[in-house]
C-alpha cells in the first residue's frame, strides 16, 4: 500500500492522516510496513495513479482530476441512500427536475435542508427558506428534523460491519440505539467496502443523518489500526471501479 497524505501550512493536522501514520508504526512493528509520502497543501503533479490520496474532499478530488479523469463519478455524495431513507426520521426526495420539485409536498416559504446530489461539501448546501421551486433541483432536499437533535455519532463501517460508534455533537450521554444501527447496516445491501454512517438521537428514537464513503472523513477519536489501512484501501480500489 502506497499513501500520499496531505499536510497543510507543513504540518499534519488532519486527524486522519496522524491515524494513519500511527497505524504505519503498528504495520511496521508487525513486519507488514506500507509506505506514506508526505506532501504540503496540493497534490504534485509529478507522480503518478499508484497512490491513494489521503487528504481532505479537495486534495482527493484534485488527485482524480490529475491522475485517474475518467474517474470523478466516485466523488458523487452518497447522501441519504433510498434504501435508508425510512430510517431518516423526515422527509427526503432527490429532486431531479421540477416535476418531482412539484410532487414532493415542499411548499415555498418552507424551511428545508438540501445536499447536492452531485458535489460533496458543495457551498450551497444548508438550510433554505425557498420561494421558487428551482432552488431545489439538483439537490436532495429533506424536511426539518424535529424534535430537536440531542447528539449525533459517526458509525465506522468495514465489510458490513459496524467497527466503531464515535460521538461529535450534542449530549454523550444520549447514545444511539445498536439495534437500529445494525439495521441501518443491514438494509444498505449495495454499500461501499468502507463507509460511515452519520446518525442522530432526538426524544423519539435513533435516525439516519447521512452516509460518507471513507474517504476524508473525520474519525472523532476511531483509532483501529489494524484495519484503518485497509479501509482507507480497498474502498479506494472500489472507487476506481465505478
Amino acid at each position: 500500500m502506497k499513501f500520499l497524505a496531505q499536510k497543510i501550512d507543513g504540518q499534519v493536522t488532519l486527524d486522519f492522516v496522524f491515524a494513519l501514520q500511527e497505524s504505519q508504526r503498528y504495520f511496521k512493528w508487525r513486519g507488514d510496513p506500507f509506505i506514506i509520502k508526505l506532501v504540503n497543501n496540493i497534490v504534485p503533479s509529478n507522480l503518478n495513479n499508484k497512490y491513494i490520496p489521503i487528504g481532505t474532499v479537495e486534495f482527493v478530488k484534485s488527485y482524480i482530476e490529475k491522475y485517474c479523469p475518467n474517474k470523478t463519478a466516485c466523488l458523487v455524495p452518497l447522501n441519504v441512500p433510498s434504501c435508508l431513507r425510512k430510517w431518516a426520521g423526515r422527509k427526503i426526495y432527490d429532486i431531479i427536475n421540477l416535476e418531482i420539485a412539484n410532487t414532493s409536498g415542499f411548499m415555498p416559504g418552507d424551511e428545508v435542508y438540501r445536499k447536492s446530489l452531485t458535489t460533496i461539501k458543495d457551498p450551497t448546501n444548508g438550510y433554505l427558506f425557498y420561494n421558487n421551486l428551482d432552488d431545489l433541483v439538483g439537490y436532495q432536499v429533506s424536511s426539518i428534523i424535529h424534535p430537536e437533535i440531542l447528539s449525533e455519532w459517526r458509525i465506522f463501517v468495514y465489510k458490513n460491519q459496524p467497527k466503531q460508534v464515535c460521538f461529535y455533537a450534542g449530549d454523550s450521554l444520549v447514545f444511539p440505539d445498536p439495534k437500529i444501527i445494525t439495521a441501518m447496516v443491514d438494509d444498505y445491501s449495495e454499500s461501499p467496502i468502507s463507509y460511515t454512517l452519520d446518525v442522530y438521537v432526538n426524544k423519539t428514537g435513533t435516525y439516519l443523518l447521512e452516509c460518507h464513503r471513507f474517504f476524508s472523513c473525520g474519525l472523532y477519536g476511531f483509532s483501529d489500526y489494524r484495519i484503518l489501512p485497509y479501509m482507507f484501501s480497498q474502498e479506494w480500489y472500489e472507487m476506481m471501479q465505478l
